[in-house]
């Protein structure tokens, strides 16, 4: 007999189970996680070629990791982007893909790559991550950047990343607006005792204390996206992280796009005249003419 799921289906007691929910990659046809990496790449090459930036900056000393940043101009709103990858894999060569989008509509970009699983372990990348929003915040203002905010977006480990920027236990909280995690990882306990943790090396502890479920909760509004298709844990990570926020008064929405999977649905933001994109910049800007009718269930 299957075993009962919990809540939202974020974990099983079933070690077999949990990894067949987890391995992302399987949730789609052959070839399609390959071709939507393969995007990812061509799309930022496109934007590293064609669009002025400000490339490899190092943010953080002690590790050497950099940043790419696509000014607006001096004082736009700046959206930060973490890269997905279960934090073992991608960077931001293959990151770049909606800095065209936003700039036109002018938002800076800056797109930060960290180092990788097993490499360093998930407290030191949570640590880069914070890093680069408390150098964007301050020494910025060197490469003529003075952003009139700072929101956060990530796609799955990026995610993870963005809302454990604002978790409001860091000192890097205190600088973000906003954050649109996509597709995101919010409680790794169910990550402890599955394959992801062959490179993670979590134990309960550290499962729990590098969960955005489990920390003060972020001081500024929070939009939660997914794509239809996605796997159900990943649509109940999304919505248990919801339920936490909403518990403690946090200013939450979520939003469901249709058609769209774990791994196409981030590529959304490349269009502007996409759902996705459209609520990213309702959301950056406070504009309410800007706000469109939901197209699909978020329930």
């Amino acid at each position: 007999m299957r075993a009962t799921m919990p809540k939202y289906a974020i974990d099983t007691p079933d070690r077999a189970e949990r990894d067949a929910q987890y391995r992302v990659t399987d949730s789609v046809a052959p070839g399609v996680f390959e071709a939507a990496i393969a995007r990812y790449a061509e799309l930022s090459e496109q934007v590293r070629r064609q669009l002025p930036g400000e490339l490899g900056i190092v943010y953080d000393a002690s590790s050497g990791s950099t940043l790419d940043l696509f000014r607006a101009s001096d004082d736009a709103p700046l959206l930060v982007f973490f890269h997905g990858g279960y934090w073992r894999m991608l960077s931001s060569r293959e990151s770049a893909f909606m800095a065209r989008t936003f700039v036109a509509q002018g938002v800076s970009v800056a797109v930060v790559d960290y180092q990788l699983a097993p490499s360093v372990t998930l407290a030191e990348i949570v640590r880069q991550a914070r890093a680069a929003i408390m150098w964007l915040a301050g020494e910025g203002a060197d490469y003529g950047l003075r952003p009139n905010g700072i929101w956060v977006t990530g796609s799955s480990a990026g995610g993870h990343l963005a809302a454990m920027c604002a978790a409001s236990d860091g000192h890097s909280a205190r600088h973000v607006r906003g954050i649109m995690p996509v597709s995101g990882l919010f409680d790794l306990s169910p990550l402890a005792n599955s394959f992801i943790n062959d490179w993670l090396k979590l134990d309960a502890n550290a499962a729990v204390q590098l969960s955005p479920c489990h920390l003060p909760p972020p001081l500024c509004p929070v939009l939660l996206a997914w794509g239809e298709q996605e796997p159900e844990v990943f649509k109940g990570q999304s919505r248990a992280y919801r339920d936490r926020l909403v518990a403690a008064g946090v200013d939450t929405s979520c939003l469901e796009i249709s058609g769209r999977n774990h791994f196409d649905v981030v590529l959304d933001l490349a269009d502007g005249s996409s759902l996705l994109t459209e609520r990213f910049m309702s959301f950056i800007l406070g504009d309410a003419a800007r706000v469109v009718p939901h197209r699909s269930s978020a329930s």
